[in-house]
């Protein structure tokens, strides 16, 4: 068989093309993550701090504390359906009608990209009464603000 020049070249192009497409799965973006400090602000005040530590494509360890120096309470983060999401139980979360403060669930979630989200908080039922699922108050905005 002798190659002429328009041979050479369709099986030049063949090969581009492969090549092409072979690479376009390389062009995937990696799922976005959490890593570094950050600032939760809900009503434009900082209420909280967190360090974010990736764990894996789409996890993150998230440690939060109310104050800069902590202490700081663990949870872990996924991503799920372009959205993080997070749930972690707060030492004072609830407060009783005898006045007492009581653990409750803070449940996050938050965009990747614009780090705004909403937080709900739910009753573990310590203040005498089961818990009922109820949120203990409507979602409310926040936002975080990386730092380092």
């Amino acid at each position: 068989m002798t190659v002429t020049p328009a041979i050479a070249a369709a099986a030049a192009a063949m090969l581009a093309s492969v090549a092409v497409v072979g690479t376009a799965s390389s062009a995937w973006a990696d799922p976005p993550t959490m890593s570094g400090t950050y600032t939760q602000q809900v009503g434009g005040i900082d209420v909280s701090y967190w360090i974010a530590t990736p764990c894996g494509p789409g996890c993150a360890q998230i440690q939060t504390a109310n104050t800069p120096n902590g202490p700081y309470a663990n949870s872990t983060a996924q991503l799920v359906d372009g959205q993080w999401n997070m749930s972690a139980t707060s030492a004072v979360g609830e407060k009783c009608d005898d006045g007492r403060e009581v653990p409750a669930i803070f449940n996050f979630s938050w965009d990747p990209n614009t780090l705004t989200g909403h937080i709900a908080a739910t009753s573990l039922g310590n203040c005498g009464q089961p818990p009922s699922g109820t949120p203990l108050a409507y979602p409310a905005p926040f936002t975080l603000t990386k730092t380092s």
